[in-house]
């Protein structure tokens, strides 16, 4: 475990002169599938040293550019993502609970989707119950090079319900169950048991099956597992309906009365068959585990509905599994991931303990063993030579979470500051991180929609370049279909891999121009129209055929008419905006076009953008995308030219096709060479320089960061320079002017 960054809260007037111990409270924290991190705090605080309660969202790559989401009238007592990572939930310990939604996946706007109150009650546990499958490894085939052989989708959940449904737990047992359908909520509640009593500790995960399991239990034994099941009746609404699963009693025989349980946790949420219970004993905190089976009971025939009884029945049981002690300290938090790569009946995976001294226990399934122990640094961002914290100088450990593939695990302290850990990887505990193991990680992130922020964080270890080519390796063994699906997906993980190191810039910025390439030749080509009895091929296919044939020496004027005569219609149905939007996105494609052409007679002796775009069928694009522009015969790009009436569209046409039959045409070569000093050539902007703490990655700077809430560092990361002069980038340094990536339009200084 190597801590990557820690995020402080700065000292300010009047506020540093407070004790540590009044500015402390209880931080929640959970992190998303797409590393996002919401989080409780109640600072800053005002003059008279009394915090407010407020969630707090943030990306995990600018851990100090947070944005407030809400404010809560009483301090958070659970937080919970939905398996989307576009909502959360949030209850506090007045009975409050609240359910938000991302506006147009922006941090800084969220919308309220969901508001309700249940009097006098604490809200200790929320969560979502999804309908959705589960992507996990299949050992059997975990050596396949096709991704639907090599990873397996669990059973489906077993709610009634294409919606998700929203959780929250009180600690008196009442179950509050809502539903976020697309007219208005709808929300239903159930008794946890048989009857209501009081409840210290809560989670909730999904069976191998597809079942829906909560765990209960007080600050004693036994622990109780329920199955809930939700259901949409169009006259009675929404309905939970809770029934007893199994329990297990957490101490020994002849143990002493003075065990309490301080923490119930699933190993996984998507895998409920095994829970850690963290206990406060005599000797100090300690981490129990216990796996479920299914045994075989004899059934009496007075204590079943089925004629004639069954003689054996599967029913689930807890065996005791292992045990690891703290060492005397007291158990604060326990962590577990959400899901794990890892496939087979008992998947692999880390379990984490928080003490109260300050330390993390990093543990393995297999008999708890200790893998790695770290220590919160003592160091606070508030401590002074007047101010005693009740740690003796340290903070507390409050919860603790793991990013979205496990890479990651993100510590909160009672001070509302954030620690980020890098984990070893779980295919080889407190070992280093390797090309193959990683590949698998991309491959599940590609699969699962999860995002890939936090593999960065061991990706840096490695070798960028053999990770890409082993990458692209096996994406390109896919089937065709898979290959379209997953194109924009794998084109965004390669362009992140390559933005890691410096010298492959140029190479992340042909990644980018390819993908924003195909998007609109896409579009495009989607646009083309034939006459109605020339159907028996798709436009795109009959133009790619009547270009094949082409000779490269024709004009563009000349295979416009071809067109025609074959059938392809001139007329687009579009809007004036419609119709401006086209032309910015044309504007685009020449000016790559410009880049690559200007850039060819550099490729013999060094490689830079366009020398990759080249390989992977840009040239291609860029000839259809010039064809469609000048056959629905849409507005020329406004370049300026040192011949006032040069069709450049055409000439670039020619210089395209010609570039693609014989790459080492002198002549064409020599046209090259003297475009820039034809045409002035507009800034591109595929060139992005990491930002954040990837650019800090990137420079080599040395682990771990400190940032500070609200102040953003400069890690001077000096943009690439100039592959050919004359020849811009919108990420030059100088450059102040505001580009739209997405419009493909200057915006100006001050937009």
């Amino acid at each position: 475990m190597d801590l990557v960054y820690t995020t402080l809260n700065p000292s300010r007037g009047s506020e540093s002169r407070l004790p540590d111990w009044i500015r402390e409270t209880n931080s929640l924290c959970s992190v998303s599938c797409q590393n996002i991190l919401v989080f409780s705090s109640a600072l800053p605080v005002n003059k008279s040293g009394v915090g407010v309660n407020r969630i707090y969202c943030l990306d995990l790559n600018s851990p100090w550019d947070y944005n407030l989401v809400c404010t809560l009238s009483s301090p958070a007592s659970c937080l919970a993502w939905d398996g989307s990572g576009t909502k959360f939930a949030v209850g506090d310990t007045n009975g409050n609970l609240s359910v938000w939604q991302m506006k147009e996946f922006c941090l800084s706007e969220w919308e309220e989707l969901y508001t309700g109150c249940l009097p006098h009650e604490r809200i200790i546990k929320t969560g979502f119950l999804s309908s959705s499958k589960v992507v996990r490894l299949w050992t059997k085939m975990k050596d396949s090079v096709y991704y639907n052989l090599k990873f397996r989708f669990g059973p489906q959940g077993n709610s009634l319900m294409e919606n998700e449904v929203c959780l929250f737990v009180t600690s008196s047992g009442l179950l509050n169950a809502v539903v976020l359908s697309q007219t208005s909520p709808m929300s239903a509640t159930a008794c946890v048991g048989r009857k209501r009593s009081r409840i210290n500790f809560v989670d909730m995960a999904t069976s191998t099956t597809g079942e829906f399991l909560l765990a209960a239990c007080g600050a004693e034994t036994p622990v109780t597992i329920y199955r809930i099941d939700c259901s949409l009746d169009p006259q009675l609404g929404l309905q939970v309906n809770v029934t007893n699963h199994s329990s297990f009693c957490v101490t020994e025989k002849g143990e002493s009365d003075l065990v309490r349980i301080s923490a119930l946790q699933f190993l996984l949420a998507d895998s409920s068959d095994a829970i850690t219970v963290g206990l406060d004993t005599e000797e100090g905190g300690k981490v129990r585990m216990w796996e479920m089976d299914l045994t075989c009971h004899t059934s009496h025939k007075l204590f079943t509905q089925v004629q004639p009884s069954p003689n054996r029945k599967l029913v689930p049981t807890w065996r005791y599994c292992s045990e690891f002690g703290g060492g005397g300290s007291k158990l604060n938090v326990l962590a577990t991931p959400r899901t794990s790569i890892m496939g087979g009946e008992k998947p692999s995976c880390y379990i984490l303990a928080g003490f109260a001294d300050g330390t993390i226990q990093c543990l393995l399934r297999d008999s708890l063993q200790q893998i790695a122990s770290v220590e919160l640094p003592r160091s606070s961002s508030f401590n002074d030579n007047n101010s005693q914290n009740v740690n003796g100088g340290g903070v507390t450990i409050c919860d603790i979470c793991f990013t979205s593939t496990g890479t990651g695990l993100l510590v909160t302290d009672s001070l509302g500051q954030l620690y980020l850990y890098r984990m070893s990887p779980i295919a080889d505990p407190a070992g280093p991180h390797v090309a193959a193991y990683l590949v698998t990680m991309y491959e599940y992130c590609l699969v699962s929609g999860r995002d890939w922020w936090d593999l960065a964080l061991a990706a840096v270890q490695t070798n960028i370049q053999t990770l890409t080519d082993k990458l692209q390796e096996s994406f390109n063994q896919q089937p065709q279909g898979e290959q379209s699906f997953s194109y924009y997906r794998y084109m965004s993980i390669r362009a992140s891999l390559y933005r890691l190191c410096s010298h492959s810039q140029y190479r992340a910025a042909d990644t980018l121009s390819l993908m924003m390439l195909k998007s609109i030749h896409g579009d495009l080509s989607s646009m083309l129209n034939v006459e109605p009895g020339l159907m028996d091929q798709e436009p795109l296919e009959r133009l790619d055929t009547i270009l094949r044939t082409t000779a490269s020496n024709t004009q563009l004027d000349t295979v416009i008419s071809t067109l025609i005569s074959s059938g392809f219609i001139r007329e687009l149905e579009l809007n004036s905006e419609d119709v401006q939007n086209l032309v910015q996105l044309s504007n685009w494609v020449v000016t790559l076009a410009l880049h690559l052409l200007s850039a060819i007679p550099e490729f013999k002796t060094r490689r830079g953008p366009g020398f990759w775009l080249m390989q992977e069928g840009g040239l291609n694009m860029i000839r259809d995308i010039l064809v469609m522009l000048r056959l629905w015969a849409l507005p020329k790009a406004e370049f300026i030219t040192r011949e006032k009436d040069m069709d450049l569209n055409a000439k670039l046409f020619s210089m395209v096709c010609r570039l693609r039959e014989n790459p080492k045409d002198e002549g064409l070569l020599d046209e090259c060479l003297i475009l820039p000093s034809l045409v002035i050539v507009p800034s591109l902007d595929v060139m992005v320089s990491p930002s954040g703490v990837l650019a800090g990655l990137q420079s080599g700077a040395n682990l771990p960061f400190s940032f500070y809430f609200g102040i953003e560092p400069n890690f001077c990361v000096a943009p690439q320079p100039l592959f050919l002069e004359g020849l811009p980038y919108t990420d030059e340094g100088n450059s102040r002017n505001i580009y739209d990536t997405i419009r493909k339009t200057a915006l100006g200084r001050q937009p």
